[in-house]
């Protein structure tokens, strides 16, 4: 409406914040500075320098991300120390974002993947291939170490696609599950004490390819722990040749302690938890194609009840989460006080439910 309303060409009257002025914009550099080439622990410094040569124009600040999680703004030419104790050991994204002090913030990210090792869980993945067509298949080998380790993950830009229990698992997938063009794929690795460790990525490249059913669609199990006040979404892992379209993704068993949206349909669902759900329970599904219908695949649904505050795993109210909260947490759970998942009682349940929190950090 905009354009029509101008007298000349649309070229006259571009406005700020419109997708057609973007090549037009002054980015600003950054660089990191001899980054960490290996695992690296404890406090990690990241020296980074960032200019721009805009006209009257500095960089304003430089915007830390870990996961795609904001950390913090901090001044351009200074080094900012990371804390990895904070985060769970294994590969990290971690982003640097320098933004100019113009109305437009004109931006430049810079990524690099970063592994921390603190308590010396890890986790790897390989794969037959990195690339192929839709109607081929990829096997991918998951493993991890370090401690009780409850069952590893293939994950897909952060979503689960295949799983296999314990601490090592081989999982085969039609490239129709990981869907055509670029993506990264990476090993998950849930341990007893409910940390998770994500191995090094690995990039995959599918080609599109119209598949047909000839193969009885595999239905993988996981566990999912969700935030117990908020809806959430729920990954239905499977592995199947044909059209995603022409598959039935369905609900057997539906937890009791959530509802189902009946709005989404296929590979996920939309679920929103009842008010004090609580501990563990399943639900399962089936997927069925023009080839067959797949065994039962099982969600285990692990509520964690967060308490008033703000950052419920800063268990000595220190304003921040380091070791002594460990500290302070085991202290209370020995005397029985450190029913942090809501069961009526102190068990090794609630210890799963603390890490967890701990790990997501403020």
């Amino acid at each position: 409406c905009f354009l029509r309303t101008s007298e000349f060409v649309p070229f006259q009257g571009l406005l700020y914040g419109d997708p057609l002025t973007r090549p037009f914009a002054i980015h600003p550099t950054i660089t990191l500075n001899n980054p960490p080439s290996g695992p690296v622990s404890g406090n990690v410094p990241l020296n980074f320098s960032a200019s721009t040569t805009r006209p009257s124009t500095t960089i304003a600040a430089v915007d830390i991300y870990v996961d795609g999680v904001f950390i913090v703004s901090w001044p351009a030419g200074f080094p900012y120390t990371l804390n990895t104790t904070t985060f769970a050991d294994g590969a990290h994204d971690v982003r640097l974002v320098a933004r100019d002090n113009s109305i437009q913030k004109t931006s430049k990210s810079l990524q690099r993947w970063i592994t921390f090792n603190n308590s010396g869980q890890s986790a790897t993945v390989g794969a037959s291939a990195t690339t192929g067509t839709e109607a081929d298949t990829f096997t991918f080998t998951l493993g991890a170490s370090g401690g009780d380790v409850r069952e590893v993950r293939l994950v897909q830009n952060g979503r689960v696609i295949a799983a296999d229990d314990g601490a090592s698992g081989s999982v085969s997938l039609k490239g129709q599950a990981l869907g055509a063009g670029p993506s990264i794929v990476q090993t998950e690795a849930l341990f007893q004490d409910g940390s998770l460790v994500r191995s090094s990525p690995i990039s995959m490249n599918i080609t599109r390819q119209d598949t047909t059913a000839t193969t009885t669609p595999i239905a993988f199990s996981y566990t999912k722990f969700v935030q117990d006040d908020a809806p959430f979404f729920v990954e239905l892992p499977a592995s199947f040749d044909g059209s995603l379209a022409d598959a039935t993704f369905q609900i057997v068993s539906a937890p009791t302690q959530s509802t189902i949206s009946s709005a989404i349909t296929g590979p996920v669902r939309l679920i929103t938890p009842m008010t004090n759900a609580q501990g563990f329970e399943t639900m399962t599904f089936r997927v069925t194609t023009a080839a067959g219908a797949s065994a039962l695949g099982e969600v285990t649904l692990a509520y964690t009840t967060l308490p008033p505050a703000g950052c419920p795993a800063d268990w000595d109210g220190s304003g921040g989460i380091d070791g002594d909260d460990i500290t302070a947490f085991f202290v209370d759970w020995q005397a029985g006080e450190a029913d942090i998942d809501g069961s009526g009682g102190t068990d090794g349940d609630d210890i799963t439910f603390f890490f967890v929190r701990w790990q997501a950090g403020c």
